[in-house]
């Protein structure tokens, strides 16, 4: 069983099914004078239909290089493009870099849709590995490629100006008076 849940800036898909639930959802920050906006994945899973560990979430805010290849990736043919693996270091570039790691990898599925896999691995405390999947069908696939499409504007604050462009004013070309 799946459902689609709406609340404005989120996404929400949800499974349900004989001992195994998974939600994904799929939050936008439109870009604002101070900052760059931005699409961020929440994913989790639970032991039962519909019940949801969101303690053992994993988060994941995408690059818009990251949002481009989700896009490719859903719009392709089903099997005709290899799938998108991305990779963070929470810490990179600081103390502690390379402690936790998080992958994401996006693949299309033989007969169509998509599986998400996200995990995050801790070096320094191996019990708090977290790993969470989620199969989504075409229709869904459609749905995240639309939205990361225009997330890809308003996360850089292109829409404020798209919206306010105004097109250069057209001048009819004058023909010669007829004698």
């Amino acid at each position: 069983m799946s459902s689609l849940g709406w609340t404005p800036g989120v996404a929400a898909f949800y499974r349900g099914k004989d001992n195994h639930s998974a939600a994904l959802h799929l939050k936008l920050q439109a870009a604002t004078a101070m900052r760059e906006g931005y699409v961020q994945l929440d994913m989790t899973s639970g032991p039962a239909p519909f019940t949801y560990d969101w303690s053992r979430k994993i988060v994941w805010q995408f690059t818009l290089v990251e949002l481009a290849a989700i896009i490719r990736l859903c719009q392709a043919p089903h099997t005709d493009i290899p799938p998108v693996t991305l990779k963070h270091d929470p810490k990179a570039k600081q103390d502690g870099a390379g402690e936790r790691n998080k992958i994401l990898k996006i693949k299309r599925g033989a007969r169509g849709g998509a599986f998400w896999d996200v995990s995050e691995t801790n070096t320094t405390a191996p019990e708090k590995d977290r790993a969470h999947s989620f199969a989504m069908n075409d229709d869904e696939l459609l749905i995240v490629s639309e939205l990361f499409r225009s997330a890809l504007a308003m996360t850089t604050g292109w829409t404020a100006m798209l919206c306010t462009a105004r097109p250069a004013p057209f001048k009819a070309q004058q023909s010669a008076p007829a004698a």
